[in-house]
């Protein structure tokens, strides 16, 4: 998910305001300056560096979505199947959002278990110390294996609730 997705970022004038980061000479203009002034006064973070029209309430990774988030959401279909003016979240939207991210880390984990077991077929080197740093590659791969499990799991299980009829639907 974008953290735009999360209603906790926001592109401030993609347009005229351009992510330019990384370019040679680049250096932030006097708008983008008091823009972020105003955005950073009241807690957000400015990715002036990577995405300078970009500013986020939060830090670390992506929010996650809670399973009473999810019940809310499927809960808000069926209040939206009734009342068309209902502005709740889509479950559809969500579903093909999920769909496609689970589809992403399946490709990315079936990646990794390939790395992995090629550097478990591999003769362990005899040097010390390049046999602690296979060692460490195999552990460091181990880790996203579990990590990206975790991701596909949840996903699916995100999905198959995302599936369910809601009981208030009538």
């Amino acid at each position: 998910w974008s953290v735009h997705s999360w209603g906790t970022a926001i592109d401030v004038n993609p347009t005229t305001n351009p992510n330019a980061p990384g370019m040679k000479g680049y250096s932030p203009t006097q708008g983008q300056k008091k823009i972020a002034e105003h955005f950073t006064s009241r807690g957000f973070t400015w990715l002036k560096d990577s995405d300078a029209m970009h500013f986020q309430y939060h830090t670390g990774g992506t929010p996650q979505i809670s399973d009473a988030e999810i019940d809310m959401i499927v809960d808000d279909d069926a209040r939206k199947e009734r009342d068309k003016t209902f502005p709740g979240t889509s479950r559809e939207s969500l579903a093909s959002n999920i769909g496609s991210n689970l589809k992403r880390k399946k490709g990315e984990l079936g990646k990794v278990e390939r790395l992995l077991a090629k550097a478990r077929a591999k003769t362990p080197p005899t040097n010390a110390r390049k046999l602690k740093k296979h060692l460490k590659y195999i552990e460091d791969q181990e880790k996203n294996v579990a990590a990206l499990k975790w991701w596909v799991q949840r996903y699916e299980q995100i999905l198959a609730k995302l599936a369910k009829k809601p009981a208030s639907a009538g």
